[in-house]
């Protein structure tokens, strides 16, 4: 089931978004809507690598600087020998 609500965008959105569902043969409501679904879908990745994270530090799965640029100076220094 579908809800209905309001928002305010700027002319110059509206006027693009206009342009957008005559070109495509859709809808205004249709381009926002899946607009917003693909929006979420990638918060919602965002939101579960940063819980995964915080389980990360709560469970001590850390690293300081220093281990971080051995690691990646050892990645440039193999890469570097490659070519």
């Amino acid at each position: 089931m579908s809800d209905t609500f309001s928002v305010r965008i700027p002319k110059a959105q509206r006027v693009f978004l206009d342009k957008m569902a005559k070109a495509t043969d859709r809808t205004r409501n249709h381009i926002i809507s899946s607009a917003v679904g693909k929006m979420m879908e990638n918060y919602e990745h965002v939101l579960a690598m940063v819980e995964e994270g915080e389980a990360d530090l709560r469970a001590g799965r850390v690293y300081d600087m220093a281990e971080v640029e051995r690691s990646s100076q050892a990645i440039i220094d193999r890469a570097k020998q490659r070519s």
